[in-house]
């Protein structure tokens, strides 16, 4: 039995495409691109295509919110464990922390789905489309969704982390005419958002998700971040249905992306800045793990409070009596009564209006 260790996301079964990289002929329209590719022990090449709802990638992941390629990988690095004519099985087991979860990847290692409807091509090798699971119907993971709760210590730290790092950019533009109008805590992820000096309305934004960590599982740095930002800042914009809080939502795939070069500006600010404000590993409490401006004289702080299972969301007023506010601010967010719902942002478990405070 092969064994996954440390991962963020820990997987149910799933069926995937066993043919050859190359083009494959087969209908109904599926999406024939590969995302991701195992080799196992007695040679099979089997890359996983992102296929449509019935198979590949797009049938099994979203419904278990499985993101990353390792979850499957490490399952077909082993031998065959169940095999029936093409039909083919591979056993694993994913450790988060102390939680086990059994994996079993089925392929159909054939020309033709079992059901005639997909055909590869002559020596060619396609997916079943496969209804096996371990999870039932669309069960995710649990404490895995779109939602941010209770989010972990370290994730705090980062997207913390992150956010100071990027505040200058609010004032500095990223690239032409683009600044930074916020940034977003989201699970496993930083949603970048960015537009002109002044925008503040939805339409006016674009928010570009950025994972935490990299695809061996490192944590990506601040100036990674900066440095991918400014360059989609940089060319229009990517093509996405995707939308959150009423702003395009842009999925960055960082393995294929390449950073800007920081310019001397960024040079001088983080020297400044390290100077400044020393970096250090606990954040202060409240934690500001994002931002988001509202209005031209409103903001939005996403602060991780310990009493709550999730992120703060506080709308502020930036005229007033700030300096009370500011020194107010830790005991009025941890204050339950305060709290409401606000489903229209994912970002938050509970948001406090101080606007009038």
């Amino acid at each position: 039995m092969k064994m996954i260790k440390m991962l963020t996301a820990v997987a149910a079964s799933a069926c995937l495409a066993a043919a050859p990289v190359g083009e494959a002929s087969a209908a109904p329209h599926w999406n024939k691109s590969v995302k991701c590719e195992e080799t196992d022990p007695e040679g099979r090449v089997i890359p996983t295509r992102y296929g449509n709802v019935d198979l590949g990638w797009n049938h099994f992941s979203g419904k278990h919110n499985i993101k990353k390629c390792r979850v499957v990988d490490a399952a077909l690095a082993g031998r065959v464990d169940k095999k029936n004519g093409g039909r083919l099985e591979y056993y694993g087991v994913a450790r988060n922390q102390t939680k086990l979860v059994k994996i079993v990847v089925i392929v159909q290692y054939a020309r033709r789905t079992t059901d005639g409807e997909y055909d590869a091509g002559r020596g060619k090798k396609i997916e079943d489309r496969c209804h096996h699971g371990l999870l039932q119907g669309h069960e995710q993971v649990p404490g895995l969704d779109q939602r941010v709760n209770d989010p972990g210590g370290e994730t705090v730290e980062q997207q913390a982390y992150i956010t100071r790092f990027l505040l200058d950019y609010t004032a500095v533009p990223l690239a032409g005419g683009t600044f930074l109008r916020g940034v977003l805590p989201a699970r496993d992820a930083v949603r970048v958002v960015t537009g002109a000096a002044d925008a503040v309305a939805p339409h006016e934004l674009v928010a570009y998700e950025v994972p935490l960590s990299d695809e061996d599982e490192e944590p990506v740095t601040a100036p990674l971040v900066l440095g991918w930002t400014r360059t989609l800042a940089s060319g229009s914009l990517p093509h996405t249905d995707a939308t959150v809080m009423g702003m395009p939502l842009v999925p960055v795939d960082t393995t294929v992306l390449e950073p800007a070069d920081s310019s001397h500006t960024d040079q001088a600010l983080r020297v400044l800045r390290t100077l400044a404000w020393p970096f250090v590993e606990t954040p202060p409490s409240p934690a500001l793990c994002g931002f988001l401006f509202t209005g031209q004289d409103s903001l939005r702080l996403y602060l991780a409070v310990e009493k709550a299972d999730g992120l703060i969301a506080a709308d502020v007023q930036l005229t007033g009596a700030l300096t009370a506010l500011l020194a107010a601010l830790p005991s009025l967010i941890g204050e339950a009564d305060r709290w409401v719902t606000d489903t229209s942002d994912p970002h938050c478990v509970h948001a406090v209006d101080l606007t009038t405070w």
